[in-house]
């Protein structure tokens, strides 16, 4: 099946509760392109489940499976009552027909999302942010969208379009945000009105944030810097979040904003592109502007939760109506203790050394206690002479790949990049290591005449290496 239908006996609620109606898979790919001009990325995201992705381009949108590799959609240069020109943001509900996307021209987004139902060819309902603020990202569940702005967050109820709330956000130039997958409770993520804090509204009704029933909202300090990812996990109980230095990451419980893992990406400077948990919430896969992809086991670990009961904020309590929660987060969020403490610390009786250990580790948990990588996957170099493909638009806010696990095999991880590759590499949950290359197959070019085959076949690997210096795996 492709897609599965939200039709319904009402235009107005094509989104929605799924009816459970499929549709047959096509013999051939829809496509629509009345042009030879060459077409580049903007934007690509996964849906819910990680077995579909789908991509905005210069020219419009695709949608593709994951697994297997195959490309379900394809809308481009069609006219402008149909279809926008160019996507910079989309979203895809679950396996359904039903997209929204952000269109825009020269690098500038829109303020309007529109909601594309791909069975009726046509759009059937807009959301407009406030003030004509352009909106960065796009996050839905099957009964809200949130829309993402620099200043807002903006979300909406998605069987009526109709505005639910209005979340102000600090400087938020990558339009971070999400919603939980579980329906619920409704669970919002986004950055807070202080630099490095993050807010998290719950929302115990069906009908999604703002509706002035059993809601709650929760502000807690997260990083020093300014955010550069944050992520929900599936079931909503836990945030992973990173700055924009990009060496350490941290996952949070939702629920309280309890300090639970505390990982080290590593000690240089890195721009992170995603975060994902696996849906057991066991694993946490991140990448970055890098060419490495890091996994990260997420177990118990004592130190981190001895440090995060004197770090984490205070449960959720009720929430104000929507609009400015400055008051609330002045003194929600939490502040690290004085290096005088290690002072005094240090200057005190016996056990001198121990002391100033434990309390260096309190301090500065990020180099002291953090855990590293439990496994990394090392992005293939397809041409040593010409460097890595990119084949993203000059305007695009892509900074690295998105990573997913695979919903057929939980210890396998889908990489899809920018160079126009789905990867797929597996690491043993057991030793973890250096993963290994399963497959790698071409989904995207910039070249019209470009199409996926029906039938696509594992790439060629070939293994090879000297005597003294490491193997590495190399993509005939």
């Amino acid at each position: 099946v492709i897609f599965e239908s939200t039709h319904s006996t009402k235009p107005e609620a094509a989104g929605a509760a799924m009816t459970g109606t499929t549709i047959p898979h096509p013999d051939a790919t829809t496509v629509a392109d009345n042009s030879a001009e060459t077409t580049w990325i903007n934007t690509m995201s996964f849906n819910q489940d990680r077995s579909c992705f789908a991509c905005g381009t210069t020219a419009g949108f695709r949608v593709f499976t994951a697994e297997p590799l195959h490309e379900l959609v394809r809308r481009e240069r069609m006219t402008e009552a149909n279809n926008p020109r160019t996507v910079d943001a989309v979203s895809m509900l679950h396996r359904t027909q039903v997209l929204c996307m952000v269109s825009g021209e020269a690098g500038r987004a829109d303020s309007k999302v529109r909601v594309w139902d791909e069975i009726r060819g046509q759009v059937i309902g807009q959301m407009r942010a406030q003030n004509g603020e352009e909106v960065l990202g796009v996050s839905m569940t099957r009964c809200t969208v949130a829309l993402i702005c620099e200043y807002n967050v903006y979300t909406y109820a998605l069987d009526d379009f109709k505005i639910l709330a209005q979340f102000p956000t600090a400087s938020n130039p990558r339009g971070l945000g999400s919603l939980a997958e579980a329906g619920s409770p409704v669970r919002l993520v986004c950055p807070g009105q202080t630099q490095g804090a993050v807010r998290v509204q719950v929302d115990n009704t069906a009908t999604g944030p703002g509706t002035g029933r059993a809601t709650h909202s929760h502000v807690f300090l997260a990083h020093e810097r300014q955010l550069a990812a944050l992520t929900l996990s599936s079931t909503g109980s836990m945030v992973a979040t990173a700055s924009e230095y990009g060496s350490v990451v941290k996952a949070f419980a939702s629920v309280s904003g309890e300090l639970l893992f505390e990982m080290r990406r590593g000690t240089g400077r890195a721009t992170i592109a995603c975060l994902c948990f696996r849906a057991d919430d066991r694993f946490l896969a991140v990448s970055s502007d890098q060419r490495t992809v890091h996994v990260f086991r997420l177990e118990t670990q004592v130190r981190n939760r001895e440090n995060s009961e004197r770090f984490s904020s205070p449960p959720l309590g009720p929430s104000s109506p929507p609009g400015p929660v400055a008051h609330r987060s002045s003194r929600t969020l939490t502040r690290r203790p004085s290096l005088s403490f290690v002072v005094e610390a240090v200057s005190s009786v016996e056990g001198v050394m121990e002391t100033a250990r434990d309390v260096i580790r309190g301090v500065m948990p990020t180099y002291f206690s953090a855990a590293t990588a439990f496994a990394r996957f090392h992005i293939p170099d397809h041409d040593h002479q010409c460097g890595t493909l990119d084949y993203r638009a000059r305007h695009s806010r892509i900074v690295g790949p998105q990573v997913a696990f695979s919903p057929s095999y939980p210890d396998r991880l889908l990489v899809l990049h920018y160079n126009g590759f789905l990867y797929q590499c597996s690491f043993d949950p057991v030793q973890g290591g250096d993963g290994i290359l399963v497959c790698a197959q071409a989904w995207f070019s910039p070249s019209p005449e470009f199409g996926i085959r029906k039938h696509p076949t594992n790439t060629i690997l070939e293994k090879r290496g000297n005597r003294g210096q490491q193997e590495e795996w190399l993509l005939i």
